[in-house]
């Protein structure tokens, strides 16, 4: 069993939604590898979130990044342009606020997401600025980082 902090377990108990920058999955896992500290397969990260009522989306900002990876994790995506924060509210139509969100960034354009966010988390690779804004730093980078704050999740929702 993980054990989390009481504020971030409460934090994240709430979340509804785990919204990914996709650009995580177009970095380099293995320059931060710290070996498998999880028990849980990255496969099986999309499903511990629906068994939660979590919607996992990702979303980027332009097309050159890969969404190959997220697709075959079973993520749907958005394209967002301009303003992130307005784009952003409406593709979520009123489904969802900010204080729904989990946010995994990892660009310096996602600080304002993070600012909002109910929990926001970075990778390793993620800019400092992002780092300093966010709630929590990942170990990871890459696909790791994704099973990382999955399990995070997992772990402050579960029946523990």
């Amino acid at each position: 069993m993980l054990v989390l902090r009481t504020d971030i377990t409460q934090k994240l108990r709430s979340v509804r939604l785990l919204l990914i920058n996709l650009k995580i999955f177009s970095e380099n896992s293995d320059e931060f590898d710290y070996g498998q500290i999880w028990g849980r397969d990255t496969d099986q990260v999309k499903h511990d979130m629906d068994s939660l009522g979590i919607e996992v989306l990702g979303y980027r900002s332009n097309t050159k990044v890969p969404v190959s990876s997220a697709r075959k994790h079973g993520i749907n995506h958005i394209i967002v342009k301009g303003d992130k924060k307005k784009e952003l509210l409406s593709k979520l139509a009123g489904k969802y606020s900010f204080k729904d969100i989990l946010l995994i960034g990892a660009e310096d354009t996602d600080i304002e997401i993070a600012a909002l966010s109910k929990f926001s988390a970075s990778t390793a690779t993620s800019p400092l600025e992002l780092k300093m804004e966010s709630d929590y730093v990942s170990n990871f980078s890459g696909i790791n980082a994704y099973q990382e704050i999955g399990n995070l999740i997992f772990n402050a929702k579960g029946s523990y």
